[in-house]
C-alpha cells in the first residue's frame, strides 16, 4: 500500500554501475553493466573521487558511492542520475570517513553501517536533498566490516557477517539503532 512505504517501485533502470580499483588506490573509473544482457561493461564515468572499496547503493533515479580509501579513509558521497552516463558529483560528506561499510535503502533513503575501522554507526542519506549524512543510530555490536550490498525490503533493511555471525535489521520509517534479526550459519 502506499500509506505504509510498500508501494512497487518500478524502476526504469537496467545498469549495473561498478566502481573499479586498480593498486593505485585512486581509480575513479566506474563501470556499467545492462543487467537483460550478456556482454562486456563499459565505461560509465568517474566518481567525484578516487578511491576503492566504497559501498554502493540508490534508488531508481540517482545511484551513489560512499567512502572508500586512497589509501587514507574516505567521507566521500558521491552521485549521479542513473538514467546519464558521465561523471559523478559530490553529493556531500559521510558522519565518519570509512571503507568495506554495509550499504541498504529503499526508494527515497539510504544507510551505511560497519565498516572499517570497527565502527558501529549506522549513517543515512535522503536521494531526493544533496547533503551530508546524519546519524541513524547504532548496531547492536561493532563491526569490521558488512560488504557493499543490498539487503532490504520497501520497509527494512538488514546488516550482516562483518566479522561475526550476527544479523541487524533497520526500519526504514524509524531513526533509531538497529535490532537483532538472528544469526548466520557460519560466519
Amino acid at each position: 500500500k502506499i500509506s505504509e512505504g510498500t508501494y512497487p517501485q518500478h524502476g526504469t533502470q537496467t545498469r549495473g554501475l561498478i566502481q573499479l580499483s586498480d593498486s593505485s588506490n585512486n581509480s575513479a573509473n566506474v563501470d556499467f553493466i545492462t543487467i537483460t544482457t550478456a556482454g562486456n561493461a563499459t565505461d560509465f564515468g568517474d566518481v567525484a573521487q578516487g578511491g576503492r572499496m566504497a559501498s554502493g547503493l540508490g534508488s531508481a533515479t540517482r545511484s551513489f558511492f560512499t567512502g572508500g580509501r586512497t589509501p587514507s579513509l574516505l567521507n566521500r558521497i558521491d552521485y549521479i542520475d542513473s538514467s546519464s552516463t558521465g561523471n559523478f558529483s559530490d553529493f556531500g560528506d559521510l558522519t565518519v570517513a570509512r571503507r568495506i561499510a554495509g550499504a541498504c535503502g529503499n526508494r527515497t533513503q539510504g544507510h551505511t553501517a560497519g565498516g572499517v575501522p570497527s565502527l558501529n554507526s549506522i549513517e543515512k542519506i535522503t536521494y531526493a536533498t544533496i547533503s551530508n549524512a546524519v546519524d541513524f543510530g547504532d548496531l547492536t555490536g561493532t563491526h569490521s566490516s558488512h560488504g557493499s550490498t543490498q539487503a532490504n525490503s520497501p520497509t527494512r533493511g538488514l546488516f550482516a557477517g562483518g566479522g561475526t555471525d550476527v544479523i541487524e535489521f533497520i526500519e526504514f520509517s524509524s531513526s533509531g539503532g538497529a535490532t537483532d534479526f538472528g544469526d548466520m550459519s557460519e560466519q
